[in-house]
């Protein structure tokens, strides 16, 4: 078929015409250009690509055999893509290196990923990356490509119903268009399926009446040639596109042409798509060196000409190359079954994973110390030391009262231990975090030894899951105790899952304890009221008995009519917004939510974990599809769709209450157990459907790749904590009646500071969790008594007195000699020994650390008074007596 290479060379010719134009226009409007910059009333640019768009469909189904398969088809096309992309990139890269000495893009690395899988022209509009070759054309042509199999399984059984949802997509979308998408119409390839879908069907249904879609072509051209009929551009554009490709095949496959003509095209067919890569930057090198005002027409042609001549040398040029890059990347995607090599890559990948899932639990649990802070934040106040005044005071209905919408009883079970048990100090909390991770860990592990189909290597399953599951990208998780509300509910939900999926067990007991968990899940967070429906659906699609959906069912509706009781409505005002553009902020936090991991590494950066959101949905949405129609779900394969469905589950949630404020909302750290719990069930149940060991090591490959992605982002455990020493300094003003609003908000929202100063006196007058014990304790109780002094039991300095908007800062060091890295309270008295004042230890000095032997951490204090303290001396307080501190 030689109209394909035909067409395929005169699409490129016209792209590469309208950006050498366009250069030129740029340069200077009044340069000669080529004619043919808008043909038949639209740029012939445009055109081109609709024609590419077209021939890249007839290829495909062309190329597909009646067996299709979706795996070699999309390993063809990688085959077919990313070979010529990769060199193409880096020599372009390179060259454009030397010329200009700085490389292209941006201090945000993740953004390569972009341009490593294609995407980056076509994300270029929303910020700057690493784009160089390719246009916007790379990254749309792959999505179509993705929805390839669908399309192609509609033209061959449903023809017309995929036209009609095809068209009825069409004009959905451009209606609209600008409610939904920033991005141009006609690079999104949502809005260009119609082309696609032309190209799609033009062998099997249009071909066959080349003479009339030929005589029907020329009537067409021939009115479009004098008359722009009066519809919209995009839709006239597809129009003419499917005139002048039926025109240009029929001419090409009937028409008489010299041999030489042929072959000259079909070689200039087979470096198209470098040619086309490169041809952009050559214009961009060489234009520049020529004064376009002044070049004649025949300059132009020249010009144009050597443009064209390099783009196709250097396409010549890369092909060799390309092809031996491709042979290699071949030997990688269709190793044999039985190759070693397999197996040798599949062990070190799970040595691999094991080490990285060691590492990460190791950073983790060193964050979670190096973060620590029995100092209460944000939401605390009202549901930690807020819940104790409740129950103190005798009202039992502080267990059940709503914490914003949800009820947290299992966590307040947790806070009142670490109160009445633990001595308030969030230490127990902290642990019970780590302890609720680690269950959830245990819990997969089991369920995976227990039922799995395909045996994977251990240290592939446990290093994942460490890996996953501990990830510092919670970050905000894992630094508060007070998150025992989302691990509870996540933790509680796997076991319901679990207990439920015991399909091989006497029924009773697993469907039992499936309610308890699904009961226990509800009453620790808010989403974990989708347990229930989780359980129904995985009932559903496993085809339970329907005694069983009926249990579900009935404790489904009891236990949320008891969630609501005496229920507290938070109030929740939403912005107007239009129905379509509210179903896009709804979908746009909802696959965020999934893909939300990556956030934490670009960011915040909204496209890649959308892309990921929708990649990982997609690939569960077809394996449960797969295993349902084939009747193949496990008990293990149940855990895991379990286990995903109420992640989902809970995005959806999210999702209703969170998403009109943006897709911003569903990266908060938070929602991040979700997502990483989420990616764990999917990479496994991956594993056990694949039936392949090159799909097995394919499910491998894939799983770490994304858990090495988000692996750097555990050098944050790390990070600052000086934020920490100002939350101590906030409860130590307050308490000593030198409060500092500023600080305090800090802790709590500026706005409600009277409520969070009602909530710190109380905790201060009963001494609750941290107010009890050490020096906080002391703070505003102890004074300074000179019969108690002894300046050998310390190191230190008293450095300055300075003030702030409300009163007496002072600052110093201080340690304990020999040196120990201790909290110590600060006693402040006047000239007569009275005391005025307190300060704490714990602020950073890198100064004294480096001078004094011993190395002291965190020796600084920061002191406040409640009267003038110029004439103020300082003391530590260390063992029940008092070391002066000299002033520096």
């Amino acid at each position: 078929m030689f109209f394909l290479d035909f067409i395929r060379v005169i699409s490129i010719l016209m792209i590469i015409l309208y950006h050498f134009n366009i250069q030129l226009l740029e340069q200077s409007p009044a340069a000669k250009v080529i004619p043919g910059l808008v043909i038949f009333h639209q740029a012939i640019g445009d055109l081109g690509v609709t024609l590419f768009i077209m021939i890249s469909g007839v290829a495909l189904m062309t190329s597909s055999s009646s067996r299709f398969s979706a795996v070699e088809f999309y390993k063809k096309r990688i085959l077919a893509i990313f070979p010529s992309y990769w060199l193409a990139y880096v020599v372009v890269g390179c060259v454009l290196f030397l010329l200009r000495g700085a490389w292209v893009g941006d201090s945000q690395h993740w953004k390569f990923l972009l341009t490593l899988t294609g995407f980056d022209g076509l994300t270029f509009y929303r910020d700057l990356n690493y784009y160089l070759i390719g246009e916007w054309f790379i990254g749309f042509i792959i999505v179509l490509y993705l929805l390839f199999p669908v399309l192609r399984r509609g033209v061959l059984e449903r023809p017309i119903l995929t036209w009609v949802l095809v068209i009825a997509l069409f004009l959905v979308l451009r209606h609209y268009y600008s409610q939904i998408f920033v991005l141009g119409e006609n690079r999104n390839p949502l809005i260009r399926l119609p082309e696609f879908l032309f190209g799609l069907c033009f062998l099997r249904y249009v071909s066959r009446f080349h003479g009339i879609a030929f005589w029907v072509s020329i009537i067409c051209l021939a009115v479009f040639a004098f008359w722009y009929p009066p519809i919209p551009m995009q839709v006239y554009g597809i129009v003419l596109g499917i005139a002048v490709f039926c025109f240009l095949s029929y001419a090409a496959e009937r028409s008489s042409l010299p041999a030489g003509f042929i072959n000259a095209t079909e070689t200039a067919a087979k470096y198209s798509f470098l040619a086309f890569l490169v041809h952009h930057q050559i214009i961009y090198v060489l234009l520049p060196r020529f004064n376009a005002a002044t070049l004649t027409a025949v300059e132009v042609y020249v010009l144009f000409g050597i443009v064209t001549f390099l783009s196709f040398v250097a396409a010549k040029l890369l092909y060799g190359p390309v092809l031996k890059i491709t042979e290699a990347l071949r030997a990688m995607l269709y190793v044999k079954e039985n190759s070693p090599a397999i197996d040798t890559s599949t062990r070190v990948l799970s040595i691999l994973a094991a080490v990285l899932g060691l590492a990460v639990v190791a950073s983790t649990f060193f964050g979670v110390f190096h973060y620590y802070s029995p100092v209460p934040w944000w939401d605390e106040w009202d549901g930690y030391i807020g819940f104790y005044r409740n129950i103190n005071s005798g009202w039992l209905g502080g267990w059940w009262v709503n914490h914003m919408e949800h009820r947290i009883v299992t966590s307040r079970v947790l806070f009142w231990l670490d109160i009445y048990v633990f001595g308030g100090q969030h230490i127990f909390l902290y642990i019970a975090e780590l302890a609720l991770i680690a269950v959830m860990a245990i819990v997969v592990w089991r369920r995976y030894y227990q039922g799995s189909t395909n045996k994977a290597p251990n240290g592939w399953v446990i290093g994942l899951t460490l890996a996953l599951l501990f990830s510092w990208v919670q970050e905000e998780i894992l630094r508060w105790g007070f998150e025992t509300t989302v691990l509870s509910a996540y933790m509680f939900a796997l076991l319901s899952v679990a207990q439920f999926s015991k399909f091989d067990e006497p029924r009773g007991k697993p469907l039992f304890l499936s309610l308890v968990f699904a009961i226990l899940a509800e009453f620790s967070m808010g989403n974990g009221l989708m347990t229930f429906p989780t359980l129904f659906a995985l009932a559903v699609i496993c085809r339970r008995p329907i005694r069983e959906m009926v249990y579900i069912a009935a404790t489904w509706a009891v236990m949320w009519g008891v969630y609501f009781i005496d229920y507290s409505v938070p109030p929740a005002v939403h912005p107007e917004m239009p129905v379509v553009m509210l179903a896009m902020a709804f979908a746009k936090f909802f696959f965020v939510f999934l893909g939300n991991p990556v956030g934490a590494l670009t960011n915040n950066g909204v496209v890649l974990c959308f892309i990921i959101g929708a990649a990982t949905f997609g690939l569960a949405s077809w394996l449960v599809l797969r295993l349902y129609r084939s009747n193949s779900i496990t008990a293990y394969r149940a855990f895991l769709i379990g286990g995903y469905g109420f992640v989902v589950l809970s995005a959806l949630a999210a999702m209703v209450g969170r998403a009109y404020y943006g897709p911003e909302g569903a990266l908060v750290s938070r929602y991040t157990t979700g997502s990483l719990l989420g990616w764990l069930m999917i990479s496994l149940l991956a594993f056990d459907v694949a039936r392949s060991r090159t799909t097995q090591f394919l499910a491998v490959a894939g799983s770490i790749a994304l858990a090495a992605a988000i692996a750097p982002f555990q050098v944050h455990t790390a990070g600052d904590n000086s934020h920490l020493y100002k939350h101590k300094l906030a409860i130590l003003a307050h308490k000593i009646g030198a409060d500092r609003p500023k600080l305090d908000a800090l802790l709590f929202p500026a706005a409600a500071h009277r409520h969070f100063s009602d909530l710190a006196t109380y905790a201060e007058k009963n001494n609750v969790a941290l107010y009890g014990k050490g020096w906080l304790k002391d703070a505003g109780e102890l004074t300074y008594d000179p019969a108690k002094r002894n300046d050998a039991l310390c190191l230190g300095a008293f450095d300055s007195v300075g003030a702030d908007e409300v009163g007496p800062v002072l600052k110093g060091w201080a340690t304990e000699n020999p040196v120990r890295s201790t909290e110590m309270l600060i006693v402040i008295a006047d000239e007569s020994g009275r005391t005025i004042g307190y300060g704490v230890t714990g602020e950073a000095r890198p100064d004294v650390t480096g001078a004094i032997r011993g190395n002291p951490k965190n020796a600084g204090w920061t002191g406040f008074t409640t009267q003038p303290a110029q004439n103020a001396s300082a003391y530590a307080y260390i063992s029940g007596q008092f070391c002066k501190l000299p002033r520096s």
